[in-house]
C-alpha cells in the first residue's frame, strides 16, 4: 500500500478497522508515521518528492514541471522503485523487474516516450536536459488559454467529448449501480443515516463528535490561507 492514508480519509473508520484485521501481512511505504503505519505489519520508509528526482504535470493546466532533488534520502528512506526493485530481487525477479534500469533511467525513457507521442499530436515538447535545465515550460495546448475548469469539453460538445458513463452524460441514476441490487448503495442519490450519528447515541456512547474542516487547515488551498485575515501579526498555520 503507498499513496494515501486511509486511516486519515475513510468514511468509515470502525469498518476499516474491522477489515484492517482480515490481511495477514500488510505492508506500507510512508515516508511519515501515520495512522495507517502504525498499523501495518511492516513499513518500508518512502522517500518524499524532495528526496528524488521526477516530473511534474497535471491535466488542470498547461505547464510542466521538472521536480528535481532537493535533499539526499533522510535516515533509512528508499524511493518507491528501489524499495520494490529490492523485493523483486529477494522473489528472484530483479532484472525482469527492473529490465537493467534505474529509476533515473526509467524516467528519462519514459519522457522520451512522452516526448514523442506529444510530437505525433504536433506539440513541441523540450528534451529532458533541456527541461531540466529551464525547470519548467508552458505547453502550447490551449487556443484560448489554460482549461482550469472540469468536465470543461464535455460541457462544450458532450457528443464530442462523452464523460467515462456508460450513456456519456451525468447520470443522476444509473442502472448499472442499481443492478447490484445493494440495500447501501441503490441506483440514485440518497440520504442513508450512518452508523454513527447523533441519532445512534446509546448508554455506552452519549457524546458525538463534530469536527468540521477549518479554513486554517493543511487540506485548505494556499490561495485562500494567504488571504486569511493575520491573527496578532502572524500567518495562522
Amino acid at each position: 500500500m503507498g499513496g494515501g492514508n486511509p486511516f486519515h480519509h475513510h468514511q468509515d473508520l470502525n469498518a476499516l478497522h474491522d477489515a484492517w484485521q482480515r490481511p495477514e501481512t500488510i505492508i506500507v511505504n510512508e515516508p511519515w508515521w501515520t495512522a495507517t503505519a502504525k498499523r501495518a505489519d511492516i513499513v518500508f520508509p518512502a522517500t518524499t518528492p524532495y528526496e528524488r528526482e521526477d516530473i511534474g504535470r497535471s491535466n488542470l493546466d498547461d505547464y510542466l514541471f521538472y521536480m528535481p532533488q532537493l535533499i539526499s534520502p533522510v535516515g533509512e528512506a528508499r524511493d518507491d522503485y528501489v524499495i520494490f526493485a529490492g523485493l523483486a530481487e529477494r522473489l528472484g525477479v530483479g532484472a525482469t523487474f527492473t529490465e537493467g534500469r534505474g529509476a533515473d533511467e526509467w524516467l528519462r525513457l519514459l519522457y522520451d516516450e512522452y516526448r514523442q507521442k506529444t510530437q505525433q499530436q504536433g506539440v513541441d515538447v523540450p528534451d529532458f536536459e533541456t527541461l531540466k535545465d529551464q525547470n519548467w515550460v508552458r505547453l502550447p495546448i490551449h487556443k484560448d488559454g489554460p482549461n482550469r475548469t472540469l468536465f470543461a469539453p464535455f460541457r462544450e460538445d458532450p457528443e464530442a467529448s462523452p464523460l467515462p458513463t456508460p450513456s456519456g452524460k451525468i447520470e443522476i441514476f444509473s442502472e448499472v449501480i442499481d443492478s447490484f441490487g445493494y440495500d447501501d448503495c441503490p441506483g440514485h442519490p440518497v440520504w442513508l443515516p450512518p452508523s454513527e450519528w447523533l441519532g445512534t447515541a446509546t448508554h455506552r456512547a452519549p457524546l458525538h463528535l463534530v469536527s468540521p474542516n477549518r479554513v486554517t487547515s493543511f487540506i485548505a488551498s494556499w490561495k485562500v490561507l494567504l488571504r486569511m485575515r493575520k491573527v496578532r501579526g502572524q500567518k495562522p498555520l
